[in-house]
């Protein structure tokens, strides 16, 4: 949740961020139903499964963060674009955060399938074992410690497989030392019986202007 993220564009180009968040929700559409089709198939492998996630996540990164810089501040304040069918997705993002802020780290983890890949820092951990026995404790005191605020939220579910986006800024003191952060977050979960866990996170964060 501490990591720093630079979005490059070239200079002086400027992005309608409707244009560029219809087309990434109809790009990350396409590629978790061509996902989920595979997974129907029993074809699809681990690998490929990391595969499928990571080049949902890269559209979702590129661009949603872009139509943020672009918009005018005034409009970035609890924007909420979640699909209905990605509202019981969303509801678990939201129990993982609580559970961080209560400290319950047994409830946060159970929210991480066993072969969860976060991305953070520039840094990976690979499964929920590695998480919960390294950054796990961390994230917990920090989300304990500071207030986070949602300012904006979009997400898209397909089958099984669901996104959300979030942006969100981040204050208080931790550690002695003040916090004042705007953060963006991509989660990818699975669907499991009636449960929607966090297969994949990425988090990147830099200091608020």
């Amino acid at each position: 949740m501490f990591s720093k993220h630079l979005h490059w564009r070239p200079a002086g180009m400027r992005v309608d961020p409707r244009v560029v968040r219809d087309w990434a929700r109809q790009r990350v559409s396409r590629i978790l139903e061509q996902a989920r089709r595979r997974l129907g198939e029993g074809g699809l492998r681990m690998n490929e499964c990391r595969k499928w996630v990571v080049w949902g996540l890269l559209v979702a990164l590129v661009a949603v963060p872009a139509s943020a810089h672009d918009a005018p501040r005034a409009a970035q304040a609890a924007t909420a674009t979640v699909e209905p069918a990605a509202q019981a997705a969303a509801t678990s993002v939201d129990a993982f955060h609580a559970a961080l802020v209560r400290g319950d780290q047994s409830a946060a983890v159970a929210l991480l399938a066993d072969d969860a890949l976060i991305f953070e820092s520039g840094g990976a951990e690979r499964s929920k074992a590695e998480y919960a026995s390294h950054h796990l404790a961390a994230d917990a005191a920090f989300a304990a410690a500071t207030t986070r605020t949602v300012s904006r939220r979009s997400g898209h579910a397909a089958g099984d497989l669901a996104w959300i986006a979030t942006e969100s800024t981040t204050t208080g003191t931790f550690r002695d030392r003040p916090v004042n952060s705007v953060s963006t977050e991509t989660m990818v979960l699975r669907r499991t019986g009636d449960t929607w866990r966090i297969v994949h996170i990425h988090w990147s964060s830099a200091k608020a202007e």
